[in-house]
């Protein structure tokens, strides 16, 4: 597995990589991960049964708005990732990025080992996000990303949403696949709080996700300033460069008289034991994105059997089918709506969370996804 970063970094796809690789350890494979080195961490050492090698590199924490950090570089790594890849001699080697440059030397050590190379696309081409972010994101792909995915021998995609916008068009379509994002259901499980009483509305509310435009998060505030409900709002999530004045923006919509005291901001980041008692006290889980290659957020929520009410975009549909109430984007008025529709009827509540459940049950847990890579790894290279 090759990825910029990896635990104890968390973040979608270095929680997806570590995830993905205990899966394959406990079935027996010997899996190694070679990522960059942070201040502090040991160059060498084994996690969870995976052998870790770190390298050093440079670590840039500040960037610009369209380019939201880290980014790493790993030093010479067309020679020491050549090196260390010799010496360890995979059956195969998974890249799980395509936006980090430093990384692309892989195409020369796959030619040189002779090796397969595998890559995962877990943040599909942007659309209906900006201008700004679509224009750069899809020139990035253009001019770079499509030469990747070009010259590796299988791709998969955390939804059928993401491969259909992102693969080239002229790439196998016998050589890609879906691998959805996966979780331990059993680990998200609901379970009793007293969280909501200590918040003390009748009804909790709850989004998570980075307060960044693409999230919407200011239709979801514009959305229950008009709900008639005793409710309070929890917004578990931090605040990235956006280059838009975001955050103001945010701040003022929280504290204007129809909210003030009604919507709690929560960026510090939690253990997931914190992250299921969140979803536990929630009555309504909501995530207002305008994209969204896949929503790893939606499968907790589903295995906490906490209701979903988000947007009808990108890989969300194949996420909630019709085990939750979907919107348009951008449309205050409809996800006021479908939040209202939940909190004044209670057995609704109930039906779409159980059937949520099960869905997250067959689709989304590790059993079920990490089973699929697997079998992919075994026919592809027989």
């Amino acid at each position: 597995m090759v990825n910029p970063f990896f635990y104890p970094f968390r973040g979608g796809t270095e929680n997806y990589v570590l995830d993905l690789s205990k899966y394959l350890v406990s079935k027996g494979h010997e899996v190694d991960v070679i990522c960059s080195r942070e201040k502090g961490q040991a160059k060498e050492e084994n996690l969870f049964g995976i052998n870790v090698h770190r390298l050093n590199s440079i670590i840039l924490y500040k960037l610009p708005a369209l380019l939201p950090p880290p980014y790493a570089h790993p030093i010479g790594y067309t020679y020491t990732g050549y090196k260390l890849l010799k010496k360890i001699n995979p059956d195969f080697i998974h890249l799980h990025s395509r936006y980090f440059l430093s990384y692309y030397p892989l195409l020369l050590h796959k030619k040189l080992l002779h090796k397969k190379l595998f890559l995962t696309i877990h943040n599909s081409r942007p659309e209906d996000i900006n201008w700004q972010t679509n224009f750069f994101g899809g020139l990035f792909d253009d001019l770079f990303g499509n030469f990747l995915m070009r010259r590796t021998d299988f791709i998969f995609a955390n939804s059928q949403y993401s491969l259909d916008v992102t693969v080239p068009k002229n790439y196998p379509k016998k050589q890609t696949g879906v691998a959805y994002n996966g979780i331990y259901v059993k680990n998200w499980k609901r379970r009793k709080t007293n969280l909501k009483d200590e918040v003390g509305a009748e009804f909790l509310l709850l989004t998570d996700a980075r307060l960044v435009p693409q999230k919407g998060i200011e239709y979801l505030l514009e959305a229950v300033k008009g709900l008639d409900f005793d409710f309070h709002l929890i917004i578990k999530g931090r605040f990235d460069a956006s280059g838009f004045d975001y955050e103001n923006k945010i701040r003022k919509l929280m504290s204007s008289r129809e909210l003030k005291g009604r919507v709690t901001l929560k960026p510090e980041r939690l253990t997931e034991e914190e992250m299921v008692e969140l979803y536990s006290a929630a009555d309504v889980f909501v995530l207002p994105s305008l994209h969204e290659p896949f929503g790893i957020v939606l499968i907790q929520a589903m295995a906490a059997e906490t209701p979903v009410v988000s947007t009808n975009v990108g890989g969300i549909p194949e996420v909630l089918a019709d085990t939750a109430l979907m919107v348009p984007s951008r449309d205050s008025e409809a996800l006021r709506k479908a939040i209202e529709k939940y909190l004044s009827d209670s057995k609704l509540r109930k039906k779409k969370a159980k059937e949520a459940y099960e869905r997250v049950k067959k689709n989304f847990d590790w059993s079920v996804v990490g089973k699929q890579v697997e079998e992919v790894y075994e026919q592809f290279l027989n």
